[in-house]
């Protein structure tokens, strides 16, 4: 009978936090942790970094964006243009991403690979439950990253 008890629990916790690998940040532990998002659905994750989320239909996230800004900026095009240009330093971004979504919550890594443009990288990591990627600015222009995008394969690996 403590046998069976034990392998009854063992095995509930495995259900359970196999569940909890696919998942990233709930719209509530956004909450918690940055505070409301403003008017436009950002969170202020740093000062001078933001995240929001696009929700698919079943209203799970399926992407998450961290880039450079501030919340509360007006969205005229010559601000949109200065936005473009400013990075936020990878240390700050990486911890961002790191915190969003811990590595054992992405599952299996896959394949890596990156596209350089000039002076601009872009890294590619897939995972099992999702894929990132990055837009990044070359170290011989002072380095940084602009955008980190999430997007989950599926929905239903939430």
């Amino acid at each position: 009978m403590e046998k069976t008890l034990k392998h009854t629990i063992t095995l509930s916790l495995v259900i359970f936090f196999s569940c909890l690998v696919g998942a990233g940040q709930t719209s509530d532990e956004l909450k918690q942790r940055y505070g409301s998002p403003d008017d436009s659905g950002r969170y202020l994750v740093r000062q001078g970094v933001v995240l929001y989320v696009t929700n698919a239909k079943d209203q799970r996230k399926s992407e998450i964006i961290i880039e450079s800004g501030d919340l509360y900026v007006s969205n005229s095009s010559n601000i949109d243009r200065d936005r473009s240009s400013k990075v936020m330093p990878s240390e700050v971004a990486q911890s961002v991403l790191d915190e969003i979504l811990p590595t054992e919550r992405r599952g299996k890594e896959g394949i890596a690979g990156a596209i350089e443009s000039g002076c601009t990288i872009l890294p590619l990591l897939d995972y099992e439950f999702v894929t990132i990627s990055m837009s990044k600015r070359c170290s011989e222009q002072g380095g940084g990253t602009y955008r980190i995008t999430i997007r989950w394969k599926n929905s239903k690996d939430l």
